[in-house]
């Protein structure tokens, strides 16, 4: 599987280089931890932010997440004529995988190896055979 370089500058400022893209997604948050979709999406401009959002699924998503969180998962800042858009985490993490397959596939990676590792997972209670574990939503 494919690495990902990362270059974090703060809490709030992280660059990810997928391998096989010389083109960086960079992670911007602000206090609400929202990321800015706006800057992730900068070095990609054949990908259109107003594409995955009107995405069936992505809209599906949008509302169940908004429905856990309580809070909104897309928000647009605008000053004058311009606007920055920003997403709550785990939506801005499913836009960057549509924006490169290599984010994509690293992120399956990552929750597989941590799926199948022999690791008692948090807020998990063992199955009736004890080997299972199931993840509580």
């Amino acid at each position: 599987m494919k690495s990902l370089a990362v270059k974090v500058f703060d809490s709030n400022n992280i660059e990810i280089y997928p391998d096989g893209d010389s083109r960086r997604l960079f992670l911007n948050f602000n206090k609400e931890k929202m990321v800015n979709a706006s800057l992730l999406a900068f070095e990609f401009p054949e990908k259109n932010i107003n594409d995955f959002i009107k995405d069936k699924q992505v809209i599906a998503f949008m509302e169940r997440l908004g429905e856990e969180t309580g809070r909104p998962v897309l928000v647009k800042e605008y000053w004058g004529f311009e606007y920055s858009i920003w997403m709550h985490r785990a939506l801005a993490f499913k836009f960057a995988a549509w924006l490169t397959l290599d984010f994509e596939l690293w992120l399956y990676d990552v929750a597989e190896n941590m799926l199948l590792a022999e690791t008692d997972y948090p807020d998990t209670e063992p199955s009736e055979e004890g080997n299972n574990n199931q993840i509580d939503d």
